[in-house]
């Protein structure tokens, strides 16, 4: 691999476990660079994203993340994991303790839903002016695009906790 080809870094940070790739700016769909982390406590969790961020330079990051997390820049608690029902990850700053690794790097934050949606747009092979992506995980959730733009707001868009009313008959519990 010709190591003066810039390169973009991405973290996806699950319920239980991380993936950090790195792939060239030219081609950013080809992963060139594959590591999988348990996601555990938030400290060791986080170190060890950074050690893996420190094995190949790169220009650019992309952090996708469970949640909740607050994504608005002008907010104190920006890049923090909220109130999640994750053991251990209410209030964790994911954001500063990544960027740090590289801080003349770019960057962009948005959550593990919203991430792919908007790769779906990006370089997906139908073109769409809007895209609904729906994963079923450690939790249930949904990232919208619409023209071009993840759906933001309080929070996040969110399917996994919808209460379905059992049909009359319905047995399952």
């Amino acid at each position: 691999m010709n190591t003066n080809v810039p390169l973009v870094a991405a973290v996806e940070l699950g319920g239980t476990s991380v993936i950090v790739c790195f792939a060239s700016l030219n081609d950013p769909t080809t992963i060139l660079h594959k590591y999988s982390i348990p996601t555990t406590l938030p400290q060791p969790t986080l170190s060890s994203i950074r050690s893996t961020l420190l094995l190949h330079p790169y220009q650019t990051l992309g952090i996708a993340t469970f949640g909740p997390v607050d994504l608005n820049p002008s907010s104190p608690t920006y890049g923090y994991i909220t109130q999640t029902p994750k053991a251990n990850w209410s209030n964790t700053d994911i954001l500063t303790p990544l960027i740090s690794v590289n801080p003349s790097a770019t960057y962009k934050l948005d959550t593990d839903v919203n991430a792919p949606a908007l790769a779906e747009y990006t370089f997906g092979s139908m073109p769409s002016k809007s895209v609904a992506y729906v994963t079923v995980g450690t939790g249930v959730g949904v990232g919208i695009v619409v023209n071009g733009s993840p759906v933001h707001g309080l929070m996040h868009p969110e399917a996994g906790h919808v209460p379905i009313v059992p049909l009359e008959g319905d047995e399952f519990r």
